[in-house]
């Protein structure tokens, strides 16, 4: 038995002497900015970048406190990170990117007194991202997103993981008028758990280190184009062993703003907050990005201008013709239809004489698209001719009823002959051919 006692304790040491020579580690940092562009601060959108097209930014964030201990001292006073993340748009429908993060700035001790580390490189990130569904404007989207973690950070400061971690997610969003919905569901699997025992603190045998499931949500809200946005943003998760109990369950609200110049320059900053005990889950937090993202959110249709596909200075939603460039003739000019026969008198404008106004068609020069207030040329207006068609002869004989007087004097020779066209012929027997009449025919006075 003595033997036995002894080979028990010697077993008893050796297991204690690998943990604490071996101690687990895993990452405090909940805080994880999005690799690809268009979404807000920590939640991916469904969309991703036009082909090619290369997004990059450095986002640092610090927060306190991340972990208390079994006693309910504070383990980790103050964390934080920097974060340098670049994507690449593919083929319009996929997105790869990666994540380099360096915790600078941490604070705190394990319980043996050792300080953690302050510096190191945490678990780089490499992400993949595809549309299922992309509308054209505004509406839906729906995509799938998958983030690698391998394990290449420093150990001794709550930075990395022990072995490989793996988040597929699911990514859904809509556009509307003025905000930007995102929601995303998300499984982060740990290829390494691990229990209480086998962490380098005690922080009690409520804890479990083991994959975890969650939400994210955020609304971007538009202040005026969707270049500056308002974004408030909410992530819940817990782990799968001890499902919403609360020191495995995290809850952190963020709010903050981001703009983007036209040429791609990008910066933002805001703050957060955690609301449960869980371990990740801060007092406090506050984070700022700058960065370069070329790619811009498809408009709001507040701000899209309405196009003029005729280009005729007529904008496509009161052009009555929108394919129809109006013809600019200073005929209904502000409907945008082009007016082939503006009177409307069947004589195109392009051989119109008169194209505002309409040919009359009385038969004299129809062709001309001219109406013929005075068809026979006279000068005495159609209304007023008696003789519409014959033009007045102006002899000083009666030139006002618009009809020829051959005969003026009425004595049967035309005046075309009469030398006398306004004095009746007496016919007499005397030089009765000249038209005049003759008061002495035989000239002897009487």
């Amino acid at each position: 038995y003595a033997s036995l006692a002894l080979a028990l304790g010697l077993v008893a040491v050796i297991g204690l002497d690998s943990r604490a020579a071996d101690p687990k580690e895993w990452s405090l940092q909940k805080f994880r900015p999005v690799v690809h562009s268009l979404g807000g601060f920590t939640t991916e959108a469904a969309r991703v970048s036009h082909e090619l097209t290369v997004n990059a930014y450095l986002m640092f964030n610090y927060a306190g406190p991340l972990l208390q201990g079994a006693n309910g001292d504070d383990l980790v006073d103050t964390f934080g990170t920097a974060d340098i993340a670049a994507s690449i748009g593919l083929l319009d429908h996929l997105s790869f990117g990666f994540d380099v993060p360096i915790h600078v700035g941490a604070t705190g001790a394990f319980l043996d007194g050792d300080e953690i580390a302050e510096a190191g490189v945490g678990d780089i990130r490499l992400s993949l991202k595809a549309t299922a569904y992309k509308p054209m404007r505004l509406g839906p989207g729906i995509g799938l997103a998958v983030d690698f973690f391998l394990p290449s950070g420093s150990k001794g400061g709550f930075g990395k993981e022990e072995g490989f971690v793996v988040m597929p997610k699911l990514l859904l969003d809509a556009i509307l008028d003025n905000v930007h919905l995102m929601t995303n569901l998300f499984l982060l699997s740990r290829t390494e758990s691990f229990s209480p025992d086998q962490s380098s603190v005690d922080f009690g045998d409520n804890l479990a280190i083991s994959s975890e499931a969650g939400v994210q949500a955020a609304a971007a809200i538009f202040l005026g184009s969707t270049d500056f946005r308002m974004i408030i943003e909410g992530r819940l998760s817990s782990r799968l062993a001890r499902f919403f109990e609360p020191d495995n369950t995290q809850l952190e609200f963020t709010w903050g703003l981001h703009w983007r110049h036209r040429t791609g320059f990008a910066v933002g900053g805001g703050a957060s907050f955690g609301v449960l005990s869980g371990y990740g889950d801060p007092d406090w937090r506050g984070f700022l990005t700058v960065g370069y993202q070329p790619g811009k959110l498809i408009p709001m249709p507040v701000e899209a201008k309405v196009g003029d596909a005729d280009r005729d200075g007529i904008l496509d939603d009161v052009d009555q013709c929108p394919r129809d460039a109006e013809d600019k003739d200073g005929f209904q000019d502000v409907d945008g239809c082009p007016d082939s026969d503006n009177d409307g008198d069947g004589i195109l404008d392009i051989n119109d004489k008169c194209p505002l106004e309409a040919e009359d068609k009385d038969g004299d020069r129809d062709d001309d698209g001219c109406p013929d207030g005075d068809m026979d040329g006279d000068g005495v207006g159609d209304d007023f001719d008696q003789c519409p068609n014959k033009p007045e002869d102006k002899d000083g004989f009666e030139d006002e009823d618009g009809c020829p007087d051959r005969d003026n004097d009425k004595d049967g020779i035309l005046d075309r002959d009469d030398k006398c066209p306004n004095k009746a012929e007496d016919f007499d027997g005397d030089r009765d051919d000249d038209g005049c009449p003759d008061g002495d025919g035989d000239r002897d006075g009487i």
